[in-house]
């Protein structure tokens, strides 16, 4: 049978944003100067809105995935891990242990991890959060890409932060901001994933 994590953390958090200072400023045909700052928060705040809007994490990022013991399957949450880092668990006896490798398998396709053939998993403690597996998460990965770290980013993502944007920076009549939402939520739509 195939669990859910019982909770998540953001252990390492993404060390790009899918868009640029210059590039959104650009878009929004407003001038950077003394705003790079303000700019570069609603750019990470806009990413967050997407990311929580649609279920899905747009940047590399880092997640540790809490389970309260091993399953047949362990499904893998946030959307697109793209790499099981580790598995660690706490033994019998409370120490923590590093699960070998050779003991799973890993589905990116299906989002899971399995043990593999002719393996068992190890004891653990009788406790809360007593599994925990570190994965790499991400619509796109910054290493995949040494030329241009965010060509693989699809436009539409980028345009529905940019319009994220504009709404947070509050200078859009009520009109606007309504057709901004709008246009928005239409280019977000074939992203969106329901939680499991």
């Amino acid at each position: 049978m195939a669990v859910s994590p019982v909770s998540l953390k953001l252990v390492t958090q993404p060390t790009a944003e899918p868009i640029n200072i210059y590039d959104c400023a650009d878009r929004l045909r407003i001038d950077v100067g003394d705003d790079s700052r303000m700019i570069s928060a609603l750019i990470k705040g806009a990413r967050q809105y997407v990311e929580q809007r649609t279920g899905q994490r747009i940047v590399r990022q880092k997640w540790r995935l809490y389970f309260n013991a091993f399953a047949d399957e362990l499904k893998l949450s946030p959307p697109y891990v793209r790499e099981v880092q580790q598995i660690q668990y706490l033994d019998a006896n409370g120490a923590t242990q590093t699960l070998s490798s050779g003991y799973y398998t890993t589905d990116i396709a299906g989002q899971v991890v399995r043990l593999a053939y002719g393996q068992n998993w190890p004891g653990t403690r009788d406790d809360y959060n007593a599994v925990w597996v570190d994965v790499w998460a991400g619509m796109y990965d910054e290493t995949a890409s040494p030329i241009d770290q965010l060509s693989s980013i699809p436009e539409d993502i980028k345009q529905a932060i940019v319009l994220q944007v504009s709404i947070m920076h509050g200078a859009l009549s009520p009109q606007e901001q309504e057709a901004a939402e709008r246009a928005r939520d239409l280019l977000l739509h074939s992203y969106w994933m329901p939680a499991a």
